[in-house]
């Protein structure tokens, strides 16, 4: 009998219902917001030079992905007159959204969006056409009542900022004076 009493005893609070907290709500529009970047950065006729482009981000972001894309239109136009070293060239080898140069079977998946209405965090996967998967957390800001990409950070590369590595790869080099 006593076991009978032990048993109904657990199994009444296995019957309690559970307390599930509700999730907090994500920033109105941050959702819509990486929908059209998605769309932008995957769309065949997407140009990182491109006034579209570049709207998508905050102009701290914006103002050094134009430098860096500038340093590699300067030293193609030095290295067709002669020879360049290769830090002439910018840091930006693809689109640092889809991390691709051809959006072909690439994806762009949103597995959360998390913060206020100010700014936010949108953790994503990209996967390229061969299956390949980087994370990649977009840091947004809220500028004129739109958002906008401040950062893109990626945990396996250092630094894990996109905007700190290329502030740094795009300063001038010191001389040692």
């Amino acid at each position: 009998m006593c076991h009978m009493i032990r048993l109904l005893s657990a199994l009444s609070v296995l019957a309690l219902p559970t307390i599930s907290y509700a999730a907090r709500p994500e920033p109105i529009g941050a959702r819509a917001f990486a929908q059209h970047v998605i769309q932008t950065v995957l769309s065949d006729d997407n140009d990182m030079q491109g006034k579209q482009y570049l709207s998508l981000f905050a102009p701290r972001l914006r103002n050094a992905i134009a430098a860096d894309l500038k340093r590699d239109l300067v030293a193609l136009e030095t290295e067709s007159r002669g020879v360049v070293q290769a830090s002439a060239y910018g840091l930006l080898d693809e689109e640092p959204i889809c991390h691709c140069q051809f959006a072909r079977g690439v994806r762009i998946i949103i597995h959360s969006i998390t913060g206020g209405q100010k700014a936010a965090r949108i953790a994503t996967e990209v996967r390229d056409a061969d299956g390949k998967s980087t994370k990649v957390t977009w840091d947004i800001i809220r500028e004129r009542d739109a958002w906008a990409i401040s950062d893109l950070e990626e945990r396996d590369v250092r630094p894990p900022s996109l905007l700190i590595a290329l502030e740094r790869h795009d300063r001038p080099a010191s001389n040692g004076n």
